[in-house]
């Protein structure tokens, strides 16, 4: 059952995104697993939220861009967007199979891993930013 508060919380989640680094999915869905949400609850309920933000931003950057695009760009733009779309409720689709048996424990490990070796090399200067 998801309050008022814990909607309030899941949004400052999502806010976290604006640091590098952090992921929008991540951020809300840690949030959740916080708040005693089911892993599957989480992810589902962090999906949902992604909707809005996804759509807005997709629409503000087409609205923004169109009049430059021929039209053999636009249809490229809508055959992407339909392809995308399919990839990404695929995705969705699998991770919410995954964690009904599964854990985050791979992710975590993988997002540890890239950020430790990426700390690693950029201290000891062989990759520049």
């Amino acid at each position: 059952q998801l309050t008022t508060k814990h909607g309030i919380l899941f949004g400052l989640g999502q806010a976290l995104a604006v640091i590098p680094g952090v992921s929008r999915s991540g951020g809300t869905i840690s949030v959740g697993l916080l708040l005693g949400y089911s892993r599957q609850a989480a992810a589902r309920y962090s999906f949902l939220l992604a909707i809005p933000a996804v759509i807005a931003s997709g629409f503000y950057e087409f609205a923004s861009t169109y009049q430059d695009l021929n039209s053999s760009e636009l249809v490229a733009t809508a055959v992407a967007t339909v392809v995308s779309f399919v990839v990404g409720f695929s995705v969705i689709v699998g991770l919410l199979r995954y964690l009904s048996r599964g854990s985050f424990m791979p992710f975590v490990i993988w997002r540890v891993s890239v950020g430790v070796i990426l700390l690693v090399l950029l201290s000891t200067n062989q990759l520049q930013t």
